[in-house]
């Protein structure tokens, strides 16, 4: 009885209490109703039937729970029956009441995390045209509660332009950063003019080497240089990067870039002595180098794998916007930098616009940008609490530390919401380990339909299995019915046949890959914490009143 109560729904709530209400009103006017409109009749009746309608009362509150019994709405019947074989049931809604509030993500249509439990994270799962931005990333814009922050992955601009008015409603802080349409741009971003020591800047130049390189592996089939290669390479930007910080003239990456290339090793040795952070790391890199033809090699490498920083868009993007004073002296106008802490200072939302196609050329920028902007909250715990949205989150890039930010970011109050096309494409950038501890630390997932292959075997495994019964018939002319069902038996037995009945419990999964393809497209499945799966109706904005009354008078930007 207590799973009963347990696992009810708000829609199994009010049906309930329209049940009992008509059950109460039945009772009081069973005489009435039985007496046909007949006065004496009626008095009769009133008088005679008090016990009969208590236990017609009884009988009319208990009927409900014996046929959710018997339909295995309560329990599954199997399961008990033949446990050992596996347990798994689906479950409902009622069921995630202790994760669910008003302040958190939206799953679906009737389930909505609190605040908290959204600091725990979720993944979404579906292919590419399942609905993941218009049932899940919209309708969390849409109900931002004008306190937490938000960094939302927006390739079209499509977000930005849906939102903006009814955002700019909540009074949040709104910035749109496109970095291959810099002139748009309200700020510029230099990844030299966040990092604060020397760890930072080598953090900057493996994500910059690294991505480079995966980049070039994913554009060209081909790598652009061994691990070995890259391995060297990085000591030598570390030094430039130090450097162009300290004494640089624009300190930029550029910057740093130049220095490399347009150098020897003596010049830059020469260079490098003036900064002890930066010498250090050129005596690494000279320990391993040895000659100028090596320098050479690594040179080649490096230019490879740092390309995208030459393009002309992404040297405007992340140049230092340089000011004069009223002295005539030159200095850097910080306030035209991006700064993730304006993410901590007050409510903002902040689009990031790269065009899907271009993912891949922008992968070591994009890396850098938002593993500094996760960096700078995780460190700065004070302020507005934080949404990540990012969608087609593969396509950022590496970003080595993100197991570690989904394992600890709750206590910072920061929630990660991941849009991936299949668990694939996380395995093929972090690895089978790191890409499970990702998936682990995202307590929440939500599945949409047209998964195949790993990403609905993952689903599948995620879900567990369960027992269902099996029936088997025999027939023996020479022996008689001594089967386990036993009405089977008793009428084999009046018959004479010699058919023997056999049930038994099979495993068998709860969700089998195939089942998990062929979802009803309006669905979502939800796989949460400790719970049972959950299907529910997902949460489509434009199907979804609250959602088209916002937009509605909230108009977006291009109409």
């Amino acid at each position: 009885m207590s799973d009963f109560f347990k696992n009810l729904d708000r829609k199994k709530i009010i049906v309930g209490t329209i049940y009992i209400i008509g059950a109460i009103l039945v009772c009081i006017f069973l005489p009435q109703i039985m007496s046909f409109g007949n006065p004496e009749v009626k008095q009769t009746l009133k008088g005679a039937m008090k016990f009969f309608q208590i236990i017609l009362f009884v009988f009319l509150l208990i009927m409900p729970v014996i046929v959710l019994q018997k339909g295995g709405g309560i329990s599954n019947k199997n399961t008990k029956k033949y446990g050992d074989q596996g347990t798994a049931t689906r479950g409902t809604i009622g069921e995630l009441r202790d994760l669910c509030g008003n302040d958190g993500l939206s799953l679906s249509r009737n389930v909505r995390l609190s605040a908290s439990k959204s600091y725990e994270h979720v993944a979404i799962i579906g292919p590419t045209g399942s609905g993941k931005s218009s049932a899940f990333f919209i309708p969390n814009l849409l109900d931002l509660d004008g306190k937490h922050s938000a960094v939302v992955t927006d390739p079209k601009g499509e977000l930005h332009e849906l939102t903006y008015r009814y955002l700019k409603s909540l009074n949040y802080n709104i910035i749109k950063l496109e970095p291959l349409n810099p002139k748009a741009n309200e700020f510029y971003y230099n990844p030299l003019l966040i990092v604060e020591d020397i760890t930072q800047i080598r953090e900057v130049a493996q994500l910059i080497l690294t991505n480079g390189n995966k980049a070039v592996e994913i554009a060209t089939g081909s790598s652009s240089g061994g691990a070995e290669w890259i391995n060297m390479s990085i000591p030598l930007l570390v030094a430039a990067f130090a450097y162009v910080k300290e004494f640089g003239n624009k300190k930029t990456i550029n910057e740093a870039i130049d220095i490399i290339l347009q150098n020897s090793l003596e010049e830059m040795e020469r260079k490098f002595k003036k900064c002890p952070g930066a010498y250090r790391n050129f005596l690494i890199f000279k320990s391993s180098a040895g000659s100028e033809k090596t320098l050479s090699s690594i040179k080649s490498v490096l230019t490879t794998n740092v390309q995208l920083f030459l393009d002309d868009k992404i040297e405007e993007f992340t140049k230092s916007p340089i000011a004069v004073d009223d002295d005539g002296a030159k200095y850097i106008d910080m306030e035209k930098v991006f700064n993730p802490l304006i993410l901590r200072q007050k409510p903002t939302v902040l689009f990031v616009c790269v065009p899907e196609i271009k993912s891949t050329y922008m992968m070591p920028l994009m890396s850098v940008f938002y593993s500094q902007v996760l960096d700078v909250c995780m460190n700065n715990k004070e302020g507005c609490p934080i949404f990540f949205l990012l969608d087609e989150f593969a396509n950022i890039g590496v970003i080595p530390s993100i197991a570690n930010i989904t394992a600890t970011a709750r206590s910072r109050r920061i929630g990660i919401a991941l849009g991936l096309q299949g668990v694939e494409q996380l395995r093929r950038n972090y690895g089978e380990e790191n890409a499970a501890d990702i998936l682990n630390n995202l307590k929440a997932k939500v599945i949409f339909s047209g998964l195949t292959g790993d990403s609905a075997q993952y689903v599948s495994d995620l879900a567990g299995v369960t027992t269902v019964e099996s029936i088997s018939y025999s027939n023996n002319p020479n022996q008689g019915a001594n089967g386990q069902d036993f009405l089977g038996n008793i009428i084999s037995s009046v018959t004479g046949g010699g058919t023997s009945v056999s049930k038994s419990g099979v495993r068998r999964e709860l969700l089998t890959p195939d089942e998990v393809r062929r979802m009803d497209p309006d669905d979502v499945l939800i796989i949460a914490h400790n719970k049972n799966p959950v299907f529910d109706k997902k949460n489509t904005y434009f199907t979804q009143r609250k959602y088209t009354l916002i937009l509605e008078k909230f108009k977006p930007l291009n109409k």
